[in-house]
């Protein structure tokens, strides 16, 4: 939620003499270190102009200052289905990612669908799915932790915001143990 706060200065007989005003997102923090699972590579299934896929995982959500290609990455905006692939350094239990969304101009982009899968010494684990709009900038999901050598994020065609529903467009990806 992207909340404004308003902080005011008043006199003893409740004279205003100063006010200020700044906006703030409620979004977790990115979880501590020794939380996080670490990451090897990097893959998506594309990349708009201009965006590249390491910063899905550079340990920065707050893009307020950023240049534009350091903000957030973004799969080409068309019909197919988009994915982020992060593969591990070594197979470990994985228990939750944190996804932060982009935002531009007021706008959060969280995908409308998608799912997150675990890739195992087996083979393919869905752990979760998300179906329906939202108008969010950050999800994060949970669940007992599972052996894995790497996560993906997928999303079907047409699975982004309403707003821009060809495009996956993320600023942060967090795999937790």
């Amino acid at each position: 939620v992207e909340r404004t706060i308003t902080v005011s200065a008043v006199t003893g007989a409740g004279v205003p003499v100063a006010q200020v005003q700044t906006h703030c997102l409620d979004e977790p923090p990115l979880p501590a270190a020794d939380r996080r699972v670490r990451i090897a590579s990097c893959r998506t299934d594309s990349s708009y102009s201009g965006y590249l896929p390491e910063v899905l995982t550079d340990g920065i959500i707050k893009i307020a200052d950023l240049h534009w290609t350091k903000r957030a990455w973004a799969s080409k905006d068309d019909a197919s289905a988009h994915w982020i692939q992060l593969d591990f350094v070594e197979s470990e239990p994985v228990g939750g990612v944190m996804v932060y969304w982009n935002r531009e101009v007021g706008r959060a982009y969280a995908a409308n669908r998608y799912r997150v899968v675990l890739l195992t010494e087996t083979g393919q684990q869905v752990v979760e799915t998300v179906a329906g709009p939202r108008a969010r900038t950050m999800d994060r999901h949970e669940w007992k932790p599972i052996q894995a050598k790497a996560i993906r994020i997928e999303q079907p065609p047409r699975g982004g915001a309403g707003h821009r529903p060809g495009i996956m467009w993320v600023r942060e990806v967090q795999v937790l143990r």
